[in-house]
């Protein structure tokens, strides 16, 4: 019987709230639309400021329907560049990652099979 990870759900605080950060099928969908990302370029355009704050944003509202993105934005304004850098980036990489996890472990078991590729 293969053992069972269990995982913690990512989370950011923001606006003196501790928030979950799920990449929902609704939250991927709208990301797709507004950016046309393809899926498996995800993670690598997550250098995009904007997108990341899309994507951040459309998490948290999905979170609580009632968020107004006024208040999303002031939150970021409070934390200043350099906290989004320092806070949103790892959070949300943390989430992506999340929702893909069997990316994550393909990638270890390329590696495993590949003694000579190189490690980061």
């Amino acid at each position: 019987m293969e053992e069972r990870k269990e995982t913690l759900t990512p989370a950011i605080e923001l606006g003196g709230r501790v928030w979950p950060l799920r990449l929902t099928h609704n939250v991927m969908m709208l990301f797709s639309s507004a950016t046309r990302v393809p899926l498996d370029q995800l993670e690598n355009q997550l250098v995009r400021y904007d997108f990341l704050v899309l994507l951040l944003w459309l998490m948290l509202h999905e979170s609580d329907g009632q968020l107004k993105r006024e208040k999303f934005n002031a939150w970021l304004e409070e934390i200043g560049v350099l906290g989004v850098i320092k806070q949103v980036v790892p959070a949300v990489t943390e989430a992506v990652k999340a929702a893909f996890p069997q990316d994550e472990e393909a990638e270890q078991e390329a590696d495993d099979q590949d003694p000579t590729a190189a490690k980061a």
